[in-house]
């Protein structure tokens, strides 16, 4: 097996023609002994929290200012199915109001069928950095995956409208994501606010796309997407970007729109094929509605680029050449990048380091600055500006 020291895969990435770099930063460790990290928040309440969830422990962790706390925030091991490497808990997002109401909403593949699920809990009224493990509220689910336990999504956030947002994957088969009378390959929106007038945990909200037609599922907002690992809101603008996980050719990177279709599972990024024969390109197979990826790039050997991972458009204080950016990563190659919008609806893609680490995700404090995190090594990394030229960090000379 080829292997390349992080030099060479610098070097190797500006031979091939992309353009080095958007902006100089720094990883350093932020804390460590994780057991497969697999995303980092801020609670939006400004304590000084981070909470790290484990995918397959079923652990929510704090770091108090970067200290570890010795008790889990929430452990919910023995409710989830974790078989296949996509299961497990999933997701977490923070009510908007979490520091009044103490709500947060988590997704996980739920014992013993691995069915998608999202509930409610809060906190425990003795301990504000305990959940309450009984209080928890199933939200929407268990949804029944007929036994296919890939291509879960698992990504929720709540949006700057107050909705809460989830994205499910296709169950790894065809042809779900332009199935609009299933949740499968979609982004659903929910209101979980609003008191629902029968037995629903949620009301679906009036202006969602789809409400009113026959057939369809009235929760969708988006829809024809394989596995969207992972998405944010742009915290200034309120756009959304997501990471869209490919097949065998070309992960993508796209702006979420309301009744949105970008084209899975008759598009792969921009091209057209036929589902049944990988290697068969099928020309002129999308319709004008389907909407193109505002970035995407191929699966290759040389760097090992596997699988994107979507990121955050930088909006901390401590890099300012970073400001504005969209940061995203590949899983498998440890590469970053950032996109840059230097014209509307135009993007430049922008080397930004390569890390020796399989990046499962972003994620963004309360103020903002960014996180990563090393899933590999159990890891949680922050983005830091550039040492001044010959410090030495980590073993390795700052450019």
């Amino acid at each position: 097996m080829l292997k390349f020291s992080l030099s060479a895969l610098l070097l190797i990435a500006t031979l091939f023609g992309t353009r080095s770099f958007a902006a100089e930063v720094r990883l350093e460790e932020f804390a460590t002994g994780f057991d497969k990290p697999i995303f980092v928040t801020g609670a939006g309440d400004f304590s000084g929290r981070l909470f790290v969830v484990e995918q397959f422990t079923g652990l929510i962790w704090i770091l108090q200012d970067g200290v570890l706390l010795p008790e889990p925030f929430l452990d919910i091991g023995d409710r989830l199915d974790t078989e296949n490497f996509d299961q497990g808990l999933l997701g977490l997002a923070f009510h908007p109001e979490f520091a009044s109401n103490e709500r947060f909403f988590v997704q996980y593949t739920a014992s013993p069928e691995g069915d998608s699920t999202i509930s409610e809990f809060r906190v425990d009224a003795a301990n504000p950095n305990r959940a309450s493990e009984e209080s928890e509220r199933c939200v929407i689910g268990p949804l029944d995956r007929g036994g296919r336990d890939e291509h879960n999504g698992g990504m929720i956030a709540f949006g700057p409208d107050g909705m809460l947002y989830m994205t499910s994957g296709d169950l790894a088969r065809f042809p779900p994501a332009q199935d609009l009378s299933t949740n499968w390959g979609s982004m659903l929106r929910l209101d979980v606010d609003t008191e629902p007038a029968t037995g629903e945990s949620y009301v679906t909200p009036p202006d969602n796309p789809l409400v009113g037609m026959d057939g369809v599922s009235e929760e969708a907002w988006a829809w024809g997407l394989r596995n969207p690992w992972r998405w944010s809101f742009d915290r200034m603008d309120g756009r959304l970007f997501l990471g869209d996980v490919g097949q065998r050719r070309i992960e993508e990177i796209d702006i979420i729109v309301k009744g949105g279709n970008y084209g899975w599972s008759v598009m792969e990024g921009s091209d057209c094929f036929d589902p049944n024969s990988w290697d068969v390109p099928k020309p002129n197979c999308a319709s004008a509605e389907m909407i193109r990826p505002i970035h995407e790039y191929h699966q290759n050997d040389i760097f090992r680029d596997r699988s994107v991972t979507g990121g955050y458009v930088y909006r901390g204080a401590d890099i300012p050449d970073l400001f504005g950016l969209y940061v995203y990563g590949d899983y498998g190659s440890g590469r970053m990048w950032t996109l840059e919008e230097i014209a509307p609806d135009v993007w430049e893609n922008t080397l930004l380091t390569v890390v020796p680490h399989f990046i499962s995700s972003f994620g963004e404090d309360d103020a903002g600055e960014l996180y990563l995190c090393d899933y590999s090594n159990g890891r949680i990394l922050k983005f830091l500006p550039p040492l001044p030229a010959g410090m030495v960090i980590g073993g390795l000379a700052e450019n």
